[in-house]
């Protein structure tokens, strides 16, 4: 593990790890990670002493050029098929220069159902992670013992629950980024004033509709109601 300023992409926290791990790696070895680090800088940095198992990103472009190149090589009784986990699978490998890539098809994944229900188990996942990271702040972590850092996950395992309930018993809220709604509550300001001759008396200020769209009308309990009588 090494330590960096800030949240640095894995793209770029890639060479740290690696100048890292290849102290301890043998020659010939496979490095395996996702499609983040995936460069063409650190794919050079590998190749030669190294072997790596990648994924590629989405392409933003039609993947209709593969589904061709698929359908050919099936054709050509050049794909091989497998099962798992209760699903058939056909592969085809496809070379260019030094880099290999294997491409997978399922005819179970390509049903619309399935693929909702994929993308939406995986943006779920993947927001309660950047939830996480960015919203909660959750970074690298350093204790001398086991309890102390279970008990830290814990604490922000249950923070983030206890957001989650907010905003899905909240009516109609107007966001649902952890980091607004640290923002807006960071802003929301209670000021309390002591007059010279006068009682004291509390002015809370800064309460935006996005705050009271989570909390409801909660947060004027705060409020001083008594300021309208003594003027």
């Amino acid at each position: 593990m090494t330590i960096q300023k800030g949240n640095v992409q894995d793209k770029t926290h890639f060479k740290h790890t690696f100048n890292l791990a290849k102290k301890v790696l043998e020659k010939g070895s496979i490095l395996i990670f996702d499609c983040g680090a995936n460069t063409k800088t650190n794919k050079k940095m590998v190749h030669g002493e190294y072997h790596y198992l990648t994924l590629k990103a989405k392409k933003k472009k039609s993947y209709r050029h593969i589904i061709q190149l698929f359908l050919q090589e099936k054709k050509n009784g050049i794909t091989i098929k497998f099962e798992m986990n209760d699903s058939i699978y056909e592969c085809f490998k496809l070379v260019r220069d030094t880099e290999t890539t294997y491409i997978f098809f399922s005819e179970k994944c390509i049903r619309i159902s399935c693929l909702k229900e994929t993308r939406k188990d995986r943006d779920k996942a993947e927001k309660f992670i950047r939830g996480l990271k960015d919203g909660l702040e959750l970074r690298p972590i350093r204790h001398w013992s086991d309890l102390a850092i279970r008990g830290y996950l814990l604490l922000t395992f249950l923070t983030n629950f206890l957001v989650n309930l907010t905003l899905y018993l909240a009516k109609k809220p107007l966001f649902r980024d952890i980091r607004l709604l640290r923002k807006f509550l960071n802003n929301l300001t209670l000021t309390v004033a002591y007059p010279p001759n006068a009682f004291k008396f509390t002015v809370l200020s800064n309460i935006s509709n996005e705050v009271i769209s989570i909390l409801g009308g909660f947060i004027k309990k705060y409020d001083d109601d008594s300021l309208k009588l003594r003027w």
